[in-house]
């Protein structure tokens, strides 16, 4: 069935649906607060205070990312939301895609569907005027904390976290232990080695870029959730 039918009729039966050239396997259950949508495996969720929010429970794969994002997007238009949360969970090659997405100009794929970066911990509201602003000043935070980190050795970024965790973590001795002694700054290791060129190295980036998205998780630098406003 077309998608505007299936959404018309709502059934707690697996139902095989059409949208954009596409078949997708939808599940629903209808709750007391919220009606949740397994769609191909990932989760959407409909809550009755207007807003929804989007789980992804597979690593990235552009294509289908791209398409469950539309036909989320269509369910919220066909629902009238006023805002859709992305709870990030986007990995690519064993590591997240926001830590690229903070340190370069590798743009995460979200974005391209006007979510913007939230920061953790947002009060939810349906006072659109009041995301929008928080919204742009956690910009403005970022930008500056981008430029910051991508200038810090190694050894700034664990004193640093240090600083602000206050307590041992097992992550930081071994980022201190086996990546303290290079000079050189985050963000040149990063361009150079964990994107793809003429230094890529896999195994590098494999080991480094989860340690440091690890301190950056732990001091709170990158956005958990993105939200889209309609």
């Amino acid at each position: 069935m077309l998608l505007r039918e299936y959404l018309r009729n709502i059934t707690s039966e697996t139902s095989l649906v059409y949208f954009d050239n596409h078949f997708y396997r939808i599940n629903s259950i209808t709750k007391l607060r919220n009606i949740e949508f397994c769609i191909d495996d990932d989760l959407f969720i409909i809550y009755d205070r207007n807003w929804s929010k989007i789980i992804l429970n597979n690593n990235y794969e552009k294509k289908k990312f791209n398409n469950l994002i539309k036909i989320c997007d269509a369910i919220n238009q066909h629902k009238k939301i006023s805002f859709c949360v992305f709870e990030d969970s986007v990995i690519v090659n064993d590591a997240s895609v926001s830590t690229l997405d903070f340190f370069t100009n590798f743009e995460h794929p979200i974005k391209k569907w006007k979510f913007h970066p939230n920061q953790p911990n947002f009060p939810f509201t349906t006072d659109r005027e009041l995301m929008a602003s928080n919204i742009f000043y956690f910009y403005k935070f970022c930008d500056k904390m981008r430029y910051l980190l991508r200038y810090q050795t190694v050894t700034d970024l664990v004193e640093f976290v240090n600083i602000r965790v206050k307590r041992k973590c097992d992550f930081i001795e071994i980022l201190k232990k086996d990546f303290g002694c290079i000079e050189s700054n985050l963000g040149d290791l990063i361009d150079k080695l964990c994107l793809e060129g003429p230094d890529y190295s896999y195994s590098f980036y494999l080991k480094f870029l989860p340690l440091i998205e690890k301190c950056l998780k732990k001091v709170n630098f990158l956005p958990s959730q993105y939200i889209k406003i309609y």
